[in-house]
């Protein structure tokens, strides 16, 4: 079984997407339906590359 980070951000995941990073799955929000979450797999590089974003 695969370790997922949930991103709720669409610019985080778009710096995650051009840093070479594949969304897993895009589901409704469980707390609101009309927004998005992002799923990706987590790894060590994923967690710098959103490091990185946050500077």
């Amino acid at each position: 079984m695969r370790n997922i980070r949930v991103v709720h951000s669409l610019a985080l995941m778009m710096h995650l997407v051009r840093n070479g990073f594949a969304v897993i799955k895009v589901i409704d929000s469980f707390t609101d339906k009309n927004l998005k979450v992002f799923l990706f797999e987590d790894s060590e590089e994923l967690k710098d590359c959103m490091i990185r974003f946050k500077k």
